[in-house]
């Protein structure tokens, strides 16, 4: 069996599980998030032994040389040691700019720094060395700052914590933006169907204000769903969205069991339901899903198997860290 060193302990690991998962399953408290290999958020540094490429996919050129690598992503055969990244190594200083609640549950933070982003990549934003939480960018560069959606849990360290203790103007680190569930200027013809559950809605929202901007010609079907009236949120600035650009449609959805609806606009029932039963066939469509793990995993299948290209379905799950 391999052995796995970290903080002076060495410990037999088991093999079909991630680095991340043995660190976690032996009690240490490790960043981490969508243990996908997406978020970013488990990096850890090499200090001997050797890891597969896959493991520092995605990762900027500086940081594989120093070592760093992803600990969801690694299932070590030989034996390892290693050591949590500083987190002020990789990160930088954003002013917190404002901050608000957008519902009883979400929080929107405004953010100003010298980092360059495209509306929908992900960030990464520290509390400290254990606490590091990614979220979608619902902004576009030209709005001069970056806006997050954040979900208050009732017990969440980062969440708590950036509501009640963070103040406009104090400072927060944050990683440089990656990923590419973003608007390309070149698919302005194609027809776009967009899909956000719950604060899913950060990515598309950035997005579509990308592809509004860049005065895209084809239709926008765009789907923001939630289990109740009171978990939709920017409706007012979606509506109007769609009252000034007609080839926006805007479709609202709630699922079966919420509570009744003060509007008489929205969609009754299971968002994935609805998009499939209006879209026969999405070849030559770029579909863009943002939210629900479940209703992403549904949908990117689905859209394939109804003449997406792969290369056209951009996807944003949100895998909710609760503490």
């Amino acid at each position: 069996m391999p052995k796995l060193t970290f903080q002076q302990e060495t410990f037999e690991i088991t093999p079909s599980k991630s680095v991340l998962e043995n660190l976690l399953d032996r009690g240490y408290l490790i960043p981490n998030s969508c243990r996908a290999g997406i978020c970013q958020a488990c990096k850890v540094k090499l200090v001997s032994g050797a890891v597969l490429p896959q493991a520092q996919q995605g990762l900027p050129a500086t940081q594989v040389n120093a070592g760093i690598f992803l600990a969801c992503c690694c299932f070590p055969s030989d034996d390892l040691a290693v050591e949590l990244v500083d987190a002020s190594s990789v990160s930088h200083e954003a002013e917190v700019l404002d901050h608000f609640m957008l519902n009883q549950d979400v929080l929107c933070v405004r953010l100003e720094t010298d980092f360059k982003w495209q509306a929908g990549q992900v960030i990464n934003c520290i509390k400290d060395d254990t606490v590091i939480r990614s979220y979608s960018i619902a902004s576009r560069s030209a709005d001069g700052m970056i806006e997050l959606h954040i979900r208050i849990y009732p017990h969440g360290r980062f969440g708590q914590w950036i509501k009640h203790k963070v103040a406009i103007g104090d400072s927060l680190r944050i990683e440089a933006p990656f990923g590419d569930c973003v608007y390309d200027p070149a698919s302005y013809q194609q027809p776009l169907v967009m899909v956000a559950t719950g604060t899913g809605l950060a990515p598309i929202y950035g997005v579509l204000k990308d592809a509004l901007a860049n005065h895209h010609q084809a239709q926008i079907d765009l789907y923001v769903a939630s289990g109740d009236y009171e978990g939709f949120y920017y409706l007012d600035k979606l509506d109007a969205l769609a009252q000034k650009h007609p080839q926006l449609k805007l479709h609202k959805v709630m699922r079966r069991g919420g509570e009744a609806s003060p509007a008489n606009d929205i969609d009754i029932g299971n968002v994935e339901e609805i998009v499939l039963a209006r879209h026969a066939s999405l070849k030559d469509h770029r579909v863009y899903l943002c939210g629900a793990p479940s209703m992403v995993a549904q949908l990117k299948k689905a859209s394939f198997m109804r003449g997406a290209k792969m290369q056209d379905i951009l996807c944003d799950a949100f895998e909710a860290a609760q503490s």
